[in-house]
């Protein structure tokens, strides 16, 4: 018998999508799930959960997981830096 595991593709999608929906508390579960299923986040993990983060106006979580990007040593890129721009005008 099969199971499905989700990849990171499908993670980051899901996450992407929380955005649409201002789902940041499930955006921040899938981030953390993806650890859960051995699987290590990429630029596109945070930053999709930044961009939600963001929308929210809580700059100061967006940047908590700016500096767990970098503990991961997850190199931030330019819409990274975007999103932390849009997250400390909404504040």
């Amino acid at each position: 018998q099969a199971s499905l595991v989700p990849g990171i593709v499908t993670f980051n999608s899901c996450i992407s999508a929380c955005q649409q929906s201002s789902s940041w508390t499930i955006s921040l579960k899938l981030l953390n799930g993806i650890a859960t299923s051995r699987l290590s986040p990429d630029v596109i993990s945070f930053t999709s959960a930044i961009s939600v983060i963001s929308q929210a106006g809580l700059w100061e979580l967006s940047f908590s997981l700016i500096e767990d990007m970098l503990a991961r040593r997850v190199d931030p890129n330019e819409v990274t830096y975007g999103a932390l721009m849009v997250a400390t005008v909404k504040s």
